[in-house]
């Protein structure tokens, strides 16, 4: 029940804030280019946390902000086979902002790393950051990771995590 809901709210969340948010274009431009920044996050249902660094690049596209983002953590979450060590993604970003906002939704490839070996799945989620400066800013992010027959397993073990970030844009 609850990978229902997360799989009705993340799309919505996102749509809505691309929606409402989508900002002119002068004020978009704070917001393009190379990024890199580091992650802390809170993974649900498993009382556990990861820590990461991500990097990307965003482009404006039609009004918007398009982007493509790599995110590498690491993580001790209990899964079928064994823990989960690492928890990487590469996955696209569509969003609006304004000088001080960026709102967006993200999806794309979710992989999970460990001793069972690595397993493939899907990452959706939705984003705010906030600039402190002109190229410093603080976010967070929700996220919703889906994994199909984990492992072999039979199960289908979905990892939701909330991610506080600091990035610096370039």
């Amino acid at each position: 029940m609850r990978a229902n809901l997360w799989g009705l709210v993340l799309p919505l969340s996102g749509a809505l804030a691309m929606l409402c948010c989508a900002g002119t274009a002068e004020a978009q431009r704070r917001w393009e280019g190379f990024y890199l920044g580091g992650n802390m996050a809170l993974v649900f249902d498993a009382d556990d946390y990861a820590k990461s660094l991500h990097m990307g690049l965003r482009a404006p596209w039609k009004g918007l902000l398009l982007g493509t983002e790599l995110e590498l953590s690491e993580t001790d979450i209990g899964a079928p086979g064994g823990p989960i060590r690492n928890l990487d993604h590469v996955k696209l970003t569509l969003g609006g902002g304004s000088n001080q906002f960026l709102y967006y939704a993200s999806g794309g490839l979710a992989v999970a790393r460990g001793r069972f070996g690595a397993e493939a799945g899907a990452v959706l989620g939705v984003g705010i950051d906030y600039a402190l400066s002109p190229h410093l800013s603080l976010g967070a992010e929700m996220q919703h990771h889906i994994f199909p027959d984990f492992n072999g397993s039979g199960r289908d073990p979905d990892i939701n995590t909330l991610t506080a970030r600091v990035t610096w844009t370039f």
